[in-house]
């Protein structure tokens, strides 16, 4: 078997959309390369005589593995998800796998992925994890006339994985494709996204060698490094096939740390999606305790070749592993990045780098999300609050009257004010039975015709929007605008409750 280890730097932010995540305006990225995107491009750079002539072997029997970050020059690997930690004590780990877990322990915070290691000075293991680091933009779909959001990973991380084959000649020419400065990965990339700088060498070890368990033993734990799922003998989907296992292994108990995530993904030649299945997800550890230890071949087999399906995608990927002892201590190692983890200085970064057109653009975007925040807040706090209790001293007509004005004042706006002051001035002049009627109304108001005073009354809280401050969004028209748009609304409530009364 021929390995090749690859590393990537991604010069550009990097987005790999990730299907079974997101929504209608929201779109998630994998937090790591997966197999199939590296696949992809090694594809699409490969001539099309030798894609032609190996079609077979690449699309089936090579297996591209999924690029985890780069931790003290180390390949990652998935966190596992079998320790758990109290409040206090955060960094020291207990393996549910292992022992009963007392009250008021959860499960441990490792980040994404982690390094893992024996400690020198006890016989546990010590655990270094990281995040990976994640930026956010905002994109307008013209066609839809829609704003959404993306996640995208942050420019200068280091992601590293490895790729096996048996084709020694096919091993050299997917060096050579992924060395280079012009690689790019995910989506967007006319938008300024996924540029990465590749390298690439064929080793002479095997995928994960120092976490590889030295000797089978009867209790060993299995770590997945990738989203795993295995099919019975009927070709339906199972999770863990035991019987198979214990075919090749033995009779074997064991116990799970595990969790469960629908994983498909997407055709990009037929642009659509492929169907999705339940798998067990990558970090999950299963505790294996044999009647007898299995055979050392046998394991190195499933190692090297994985199990489940979609394994020359990168799934399947599994390691027996003695570095998850019942004790470990973690400690997080924090990436250099050429993007801030924090979203406000990343995005303050960004506009110092753009045009005079795209600062307008992302400004225009920012005033028209703003303003559709506030008028779901309008709505929202009219129901919940039930403002009609300010208007019920007065009658249909009386409000009428009001809700007219509010209406009529929507082409300008910013005399809102003096109209209404005008108004409850000459109501002072009239009967105190008459006056006394609108106190309450005149109150509320006021209240609203105070632009801060607005805010907190319908829950406004948000000091940001896409990095620029709400305070400098909306100009005194367009706010002026929203207080009428709460005033007359709050109205129209309070006539549709008359109504059906």
């Amino acid at each position: 078997m021929r390995v090749i280890e690859y590393k990537f730097r991604n010069e550009q932010p990097l987005i790999i959309k990730d299907e079974n995540s997101g929504g209608t305006n929201q779109i998630e990225t994998l937090k790591f390369i997966p197999g199939s995107s590296v696949r992809g491009f090694v594809i699409g750079r490969m001539d099309k005589k030798t894609f032609s002539e190996n079609k077979r072997e690449i699309l089936t029997d090579i297996i591209f593995m999924n690029a985890y970050p780069i931790i003290n020059s180390e390949i990652s690997v998935p966190s596992p998800t079998n320790y758990y930690a109290t409040k206090t004590e955060p960094h020291s780990l207990r393996s549910v796998v292992d022992m009963n877990i007392s009250q008021g322990m959860k499960r441990a915070s490792l980040g994404n992925f982690c390094a893992l290691y024996k400690s020198e000075e006890k016989e546990e293991s010590a655990i270094t994890y990281t995040n990976v680091n994640l930026g956010e933009t905002i994109n307008n779909n013209i066609g839809e006339k829609k704003i959404f959001r993306s996640r995208y990973i942050c420019a200068g991380q280091e992601f590293g994985g490895y790729i096996t084959t048996e084709n020694l000649e096919l091993a050299h020419k997917i060096v050579d494709i992924l060395r280079g400065d012009d690689i790019y990965l995910g989506g967007y990339i006319s938008h300024g996204f996924g540029k990465c700088r590749g390298s690439a060498e064929i080793i002479n070890e095997k995928p994960y060698m120092h976490l590889r368990i030295k000797e089978p033993t009867k209790s060993m734990k299995m770590l997945l490094l990738s989203d795993m799922c295995m099919v019975d003998k009927y070709g339906e989907p199972c999770g863990i096939d035991v019987g198979y296992l214990e075919e090749w292994l033995g009779h074997f108990k064991m116990k799970a740390a595990s969790s469960v995530k629908n994983i498909g993904g997407r055709n990009r030649i037929w642009g659509c999606g492929i169907p999705s299945c339940n798998m067990y997800e990558k970090g999950s550890v299963f505790l294996m305790e044999f009647d007898e230890a299995p055979d050392r071949n046998i394991l190195e087999s499933i190692q090297d070749k994985g199990l489940g399906i979609r394994r020359s995608e990168g799934f399947g990927q599994v390691v027996f592993t003695d570095l998850l002892t019942a004790n470990a201590e973690s400690c997080e190692y924090k990436a250099a990045s050429a993007d801030s983890a924090d979203k406000s200085a990343d995005n303050a970064d960004k506009r110092e780098s753009l045009g005079k057109e795209d600062k307008d653009m992302l400004k225009a975007l920012a005033v028209k999300y703003y303003g559709d925040i506030i008028r779901k807040k309008i709505v929202k706090y009219i129901v919940g609050a039930d403002t009609s209790g300010f208007y019920r001293k007065l009658s249909l007509s009386q409000v009428g009257i009001m809700r007219a004005m509010a209406e009529e004042l929507k082409f300008t706006p910013e005399k809102g004010k003096a109209v209404f002051d005008e108004f409850y001035a000459g109501i002072e002049k009239k009967k105190e039975g008459i006056k006394y009627k609108y106190y309450d109304v005149k109150a509320h108001t006021d209240e609203i015709f105070k632009w801060q005073e607005f805010l907190n009354l319908i829950g406004m809280r948000e000091k940001t929007i896409f990095g620029l401050g709400t305070e400098t969004l909306l100009s005194e028209r367009e706010r002026a605008l929203l207080q009428l748009e709460l005033i007359e609304k709050e109205m129209q409530y309070f006539h549709r409750g008359k109504e059906e009364q």
